[in-house]
């Protein structure tokens, strides 16, 4: 899949509706969460044999997570998202910040109905980024999740866990939230993906109070 970036989406800049409460938007996210992620998740159970483990380790945190928390995976296939969303059971209520090109490619609906952010590109200045940041600071005083792909750029099927970007673990270490890591592999080249955690049996919660 090669993103063609030929879809109008308004400028990225300080007066873009970071945090939308509009009714359109609302119903928009509700039917993402309610709708299209339950298909999109049968969808890669068929064919890619999507499966997960370690997701009992959530039940066990959570007293932890019930203000929040940061879903973080490496990025490797183009429906990774999906299957993080599905894993932990994701509601309406999650926040993703993502490319802003991305937003003008076919995807651009998609990436809207899950709570896709757009991060403001640099050309825009501080304000837009300010914005930007302004509306994290809301979501997560509603209590919202965030996911956030630490390697920032997808490489499809990349095995080894690539050099992460500071960004997850900022907004951790600034809201005091709760990191849930994920790994993804392939176990079988032609159909299966594993869902597994980044250490095996180890607990998949990770409460980070220092980076």
């Amino acid at each position: 899949y090669k993103p063609i970036y030929n879809r109008p989406y308004p400028n990225i800049d300080a007066n873009y509706p970071f945090v939308d409460d509009s009714p359109k938007n609302k119903l928009k996210i509700w039917f993402g969460y309610k709708m299209v992620l339950p298909l999109l998740t049968l969808f890669l159970l068929i064919k890619y044999g999507l499966r997960w483990t370690g997701r009992e380790n959530l039940k066990k945190h959570q007293d932890a997570l019930k203000n929040g928390a940061i879903t973080v995976a490496n990025h490797c296939y183009r429906h990774d998202c999906a299957s993080v969303l599905a894993a932990i059971g994701a509601s309406h209520n999650t926040r993703i910040p993502m490319f802003a090109p991305n937003f003008r490619t076919k995807d651009q609906f998609y990436l809207q109905i899950v709570g896709g952010i757009p991060i403001p590109p640099e050309e825009e200045g501080m304000s837009a980024i300010k914005a930007f940041n302004a509306a994290f600071d809301e979501f997560h005083r509603r209590g919202y999740w965030f996911h956030i792909f630490p390697e920032a750029k997808r490489w499809d099927w990349y095995k080894p866990i690539r050099p992460f970007q500071k960004g997850a673990f900022s907004m951790a270490y600034k809201y005091n939230m709760p990191i849930i890591k994920f790994g993804i592999i392939q176990t079988n080249p032609t159909i299966t993906v594993d869902f597994i955690d980044i250490y095996k049996k180890a607990s998949i919660l990770f409460i980070v109070e220092k980076l």
